[in-house]
């Protein structure tokens, strides 16, 4: 199948269904070229990103939390380690992913490090901006600055 239906699985917490995907996955990658190229990137480094994406989908499908914070690092690591492209070659920042993870952990500290952090990189980023905002007000912190950053629907972090 495809990593689509893997995350999907994951995302609606069919976990089986999931490990299932992910080994059709692991099988499908196989074939991939040893010198195959994503942009700028090898395709095996920005497989790394996806591995840890997936890994974490299915850990926090599965509730753990704990595996899936600790997936969502390796994939910014992995992410980090990408050479620079325009557009990025892997395509959304991990950092948001890995900042939601905190927050839903109550890590509020973390978590606003993380997206401050992806705000750095990712400037006006509106997930990001979102994340931060909910980490400072968890935090009892100001978040008023970031509330007129974000123009689209009433976001929820469980939403994301």
């Amino acid at each position: 199948m495809t990593v689509a239906a893997w995350l999907l699985d994951a995302t609606l917490g069919a976990v089986a269904d999931a490990g299932r995907e992910r080994a059709a996955y692991q099988a499908a990658k196989q074939r991939v070229p040893s010198d195959a190229m994503i942009g700028y990137n090898p395709a095996s480094a920005v497989l790394l990103v996806c591995d840890a994406v997936l890994d974490a989908r299915i850990a926090a499908a599965g509730n753990n939390l704990d595996s899936a914070l600790q997936a969502w690092q390796k994939a910014v690591a992995a992410e980090d380690a990408l050479s620079y492209d325009e557009p990025a070659d892997w395509f959304y920042p991990t950092r948001e992913s890995l900042g939601f993870a905190l927050l839903r952990r109550q890590r509020l500290e973390d978590a606003e490090r993380v997206f401050r952090d992806d705000l750095t990189r990712n400037r006006n980023n509106p997930r990001s901006l979102f994340g931060l905002a909910a980490a400072l007000r968890a935090q009892k912190k100001s978040a008023s600055r970031y509330r007129g950053n974000w123009q689209g629907p009433p976001l929820r972090i469980a939403d994301l």
